[in-house]
């Protein structure tokens, strides 16, 4: 099977990279205005050889009635990127952190927030990403917090961010360890917080 392809000046590096990962010969092209034309030999219609020298004539409508024309599928280009959050622009209710990208399959590594059930190893495609969108930035108030979910609390700005299990709220936070802390922020995106007096992100402030 050949394949043959019209891009323009913004995909030009993707095309050709296509043809090369296919093994083909990228080394005929000619930039007719802003089209870019790459194909594997000489073309062959109505008993006239097209060749480099006149390629200007290799308009899409040629190269789609050639026997052997297939499209060629470009590599999708990731628009997110790890620890973006997104939201499906149908169904805004499920939030999917993105762990990572996994370039070689095409597609994120996710995970749902906040998920009331295991779902094993989900991920959404490089192809399917339009269908998403950036998450609003959240805010964490006292409400959202869980009985016994992972938290990180201190006393004030001066003291270490200890591990804990929140219970409830009341004059202060209540936590399987400790009552009345000052400040409570959940354990998960803020690890690297832990044993530090390092000011969590503003979005985590509710005190």
């Amino acid at each position: 099977m050949n394949y043959y392809i019209q891009g323009n000046k913004e995909n030009a590096d993707q095309i050709k990279a296509a043809f090369e990962k296919l093994g083909y010969d990228v080394t005929g092209f000619d930039m007719c205005n802003d089209n870019i034309l790459f194909f594997t030999y000489k073309l062959q219609t109505g008993g006239q050889v097209l060749s480099t020298t006149n390629a200007n004539l290799y308009t899409a409508e040629i190269i789609k009635t050639h026997p052997d024309y297939k499209e060629l599928e470009l590599p999708v280009q990731p628009k997110f990127k790890a620890k973006d959050r997104i939201v499906n622009k149908s169904d805004k209710s499920t939030i999917y952190c993105i762990i990572d990208l996994h370039e070689e399959r095409r597609e994120y590594i996710v995970e749902i927030e906040h998920k009331d059930h295991h779902e094993s190893c989900p991920w959404i495609a490089f192809e399917d990403q339009d269908d998403y969108e950036l998450a609003p930035k959240p805010h964490y108030g006292i409400n959202n917090f869980k009985p016994y979910q992972k938290v990180l609390v201190r006393v004030g700005n001066e003291s270490k961010w200890t591990c804990d299990f929140f219970s409830y709220y009341h004059e202060g936070f209540h936590c399987i360890g400790c009552d009345g802390l000052a400040q409570c922020i959940p354990f998960k995106w803020n690890e690297h917080l832990l044993g530090t007096t390092d000011m969590c992100n503003e979005m985590y402030i509710n005190w």
